[in-house]
């Protein structure tokens, strides 16, 4: 006579043998797939930057400590100076892209040691994902730049900043600069800065004329996000004109983000005019109630 404990050991079985394959199943990496982590810390370099973009992305913060390892990684080999600028560059990208507040001093500290501008514009970018405060030292030294790309960089950002911007480095930066695109930007950080608005809005408005097409799409972007629904029609108008594609897809965009804007205003003013018509009705029909109860 089979026993008890044998008896339930044979009907427990099944589910155990279950539960045992679907651990297998949550825990086991599918055919293909790439364990980043162990790239990051056992690949080869071309591995290993990829991990960095991918983990870097994805937010994965136990890469932390190795990505300011990277950071400052440089080879003694020349013709892996290069490779040296990729790993950096990855480094810093995936910094930023986790988003903790922890990786700013090394960003700011690599920021200034670093020769090479493809890194240094790199980090300038990577610092935007965090605090705005965090970022004015490296992006007034980036205004500075001997690099045109890393000063380019420097001032797209500042123009992210809002009150945080450094507007002192900014307007020293634009004058006597030739580039009317670098005019446009400068204009914008600072007319939302309060600085001299109405020369400001002109300079907007007027490189919507501008011959250049970088110009025009410079200041249909920037004038839409200083001024909102007031360089509406200014940009309707500019659209009519337009022939270049990505100049003109930028208007319409912001053609239709304004206009939408507007219509919400107008509803909601015209919803407040009703109601308070309501008030007013319903208040004089409470005074009349009262003076008749008198």
């Amino acid at each position: 006579m089979r026993s008890f404990a044998a008896i339930s050991f044979k009907m427990i079985l099944p589910s155990v043998l279950v539960s045992m394959m679907m651990v297998s199943i949550l825990f086991t990496k599918p055919a293909g797939a790439v364990d980043y982590f162990h790239w990051l810390k056992h690949g080869s370099w071309k591995q290993r930057v990829h991990a960095m973009y991918h983990l870097g992305y994805s937010g994965y913060k136990p890469s932390f400590w190795i990505l300011v390892e990277y950071l400052d990684k440089e080879f003694e080999e020349p013709n892996d100076s290069n490779l040296g600028v990729r790993v950096r560059q990855a480094a810093a990208m995936a910094l930023g892209k986790l988003e903790d507040e922890r990786a700013v001093p090394y960003l700011v500290e690599r920021y200034k040691k670093e020769k090479k501008p493809k890194v240094r514009k790199t980090i300038i970018f990577a610092l935007s994902f965090y605090n705005k405060k965090s970022m004015v030292e490296v992006v007034q030294m980036g205004l500075k730049d001997e690099s045109q790309e890393v000063r380019w960089e420097a001032l797209q950002t500042a123009s992210a900043m809002g009150d945080d911007a450094p507007v002192s480095a900014v307007s020293q930066f634009a004058v006597g600069n030739e580039n009317p695109s670098v005019a446009i930007i400068a204009a914008y950080v600072l007319y939302v800065s309060g600085q001299e608005k109405e020369k400001n809005r002109d300079i907007l408005l007027n490189g919507l004329q501008n011959k250049n097409p970088e110009v025009r799409y410079w200041a249909t972007h920037y004038a839409a996000r200083a001024m909102g629904i007031e360089a509406l029609d200014a940009i309707i108008r500019a659209s009519e004109i337009e022939s270049v594609y990505w100049v003109m897809k930028e208007m319409d965009d912001n053609i239709y983000t304004l206009a939408r804007k507007k219509r919400i205003r107008e509803t909601r003013a015209q919803v407040d005019t009703v109601e308070n018509l309501f008030k007013d009705e319903n208040d004089k029909k409470s005074k009349d109630t009262d003076e008749n109860i008198d």
